[in-house]
């Protein structure tokens, strides 16, 4: 009897190693190149700072399956096609350190405008922002960049565009505002242009949600991303009360309004003339003269 209990212990040891052999011959190639094999995050970095628009195709490859795998493969239609273009690390207006990855589409009606996507990450690789916005319609890119010792902003993403049939260049900079993109100068180096909000298709940047009194507290700020963003937002068109049809909601175009109506608002923009950055001073000065 006692050999039959040792027999079976024998047998059920075996049966339980063997299985496990099994498993490890078929599963462990797998779970070491897991283990092994950069992380989505891992390959990004090692593309930090290159010129993303110019990889190789084995390379375009593992970076768009790496933007994949961070971000979701995303709801597109089949007609939108957003090629990488550039990956780097600046600081927010707050000084602290975020990743930028952006991508562009081009043009693909007349009218229309080329779309660029940003995702916004922490040092870790985690997602805190995704936004798309239109450049301009017609216009389409010449170059991009990453500043660090802007004239507007310390840190900002610079995109110079050409009217697609030649003439009209435009000059935009964006920066991160805690952890969101925003637009904070369009023109072309010497004046500044008023952005247009009253047709979506034709809205430079990204669209903020704020309401009136938020929009103040951005106009009152000491950060002077805060501010530019804000004088660039209450100086472009809005709707102003015209019959429909219209694109804008109109409770967006009235925030204009009873912006303009507010004395602390009113002191404010008269400060703001003689703003120390003159890029402020310049905004603040266009907005008196409208």
């Amino acid at each position: 009897m006692r050999i039959l209990k040792k027999l079976a212990v024998f047998l059920i040891a075996s049966v339980i190693t063997f299985g496990l052999g099994m498993t490890v011959h078929r599963v462990g190639p797998a779970a070491i190149r897991y283990f092994s094999e950069p992380s989505a995050w891992q390959v990004l970095l090692s593309f930090e700072n290159q010129d993303l628009g110019g990889l190789d195709e084995q390379s375009m490859r593992a970076v768009k399956r790496a933007i994949e795998l961070k971000t979701g493969p995303g709801k597109l239609p089949e007609y939108v096609h957003f090629e990488p273009r550039l990956f780097r690390k600046l600081a927010n207006s707050n000084g602290e350190q975020r990743y930028m990855l952006v991508e562009q589409s081009p043009v693909r009606f007349i009218p229309g405008a080329e779309t660029v996507r940003v995702n916004i990450f922490d040092t870790e690789g985690k997602v805190l922002s995704t936004t798309e916005f239109d450049l301009g319609n017609r216009m389409t890119i010449i170059g991009m960049r990453i500043r660090t010792d802007y004239w507007v902003v310390p840190n900002a993403l610079t995109i110079d565009c050409e009217y697609w049939l030649g003439g009209n260049s435009s000059h935009q900079a964006f920066t991160i505002v805690g952890n969101e993109l925003r637009l904070i100068y369009l023109g072309d180096g010497i004046r500044i242009d008023q952005n247009n909000y009253q047709t979506p298709w034709m809205t430079i940047g990204p669209r903020l949600n704020l309401s009136a009194d938020e929009w103040e507290r951005e106009l009152q700020s000491t950060d002077d991303a805060r501010v530019l963003s804000a004088l660039i937002w209450l100086r472009g068109y809005h709707w102003g009360g015209q019959a429909s049809p219209y694109d804008e909601d109109r409770p967006d175009g009235e925030k204009v309004t009873n912006l303009y109506a507010r004395e602390s608002v009113r002191r404010r923009l008269a400060d703001l003339k003689n703003s120390t950055n003159f890029y402020i001073k310049q905004a603040a000065e266009a907005i008196a003269k409208q």
